[in-house]
C-alpha cells in the first residue's frame, strides 16, 4: 500500500524535500499517481476509524507523512480541486495539524456529506 509502492516512496521524497510533485508544476509525477498516493491515506483512515489499529500505531507509522501532506501547498491545491474526495485524509490531517495554517485545506471537505445533514 503506502510504503511498498516505489512511486509512493518517490512522492514522499519529493514532499519531504520540498520539491514540486506534479509535472504541471515542474515535478515528475502525473496527477493520477498523486491521486493514488493520497488514496492510500484514505485506506489508512478507514482502517484507523474501524479500530483496526490504535492511535499509537497511527502516530508511529503515518503521522510524519500526514503532517508533511498537510503542509504541502501543492497537495493543498490538489485537495481543493477535488473537494468530493479525500475526506478520510482530511480527518487524519485534523488529528495532527489542528491549526489555522491548514484552514484552507480543511475547508474543502466534501459538500456531498454536508448536503446530507439537516
Amino acid at each position: 500500500m503506502v510504503f511498498n509502492d516505489p512511486i509512493n516512496i518517490r512522492i514522499m521524497g519529493a514532499i519531504a524535500a520540498g520539491e514540486p510533485i506534479l509535472k504541471e508544476h515542474e515535478g515528475t509525477f502525473l496527477s493520477i499517481q498523486l491521486d493514488k498516493y493520497l488514496g492510500d491515506f484514505e485506506t489508512v483512515a478507514t482502517v484507523y476509524h474501524a479500530g483496526l489499529f490504535t492511535k499509537e500505531q497511527l502516530d508511529d507509522h503515518f503521522s510524519t507523512f500526514i503532517e508533511e501532506l498537510a503542509q504541502n501547498c501543492e497537495v493543498a491545491e490538489y485537495l481543493e480541486m477535488n473537494p468530493e474526495y479525500f475526506d478520510g485524509l482530511r480527518s487524519l490531517i485534523k488529528l495532527y495539524v489542528p491549526t489555522a495554517e491548514i484552514h484552507k485545506l480543511l475547508q474543502t471537505e466534501s459538500t456531498v456529506d454536508a448536503a446530507k445533514e439537516p
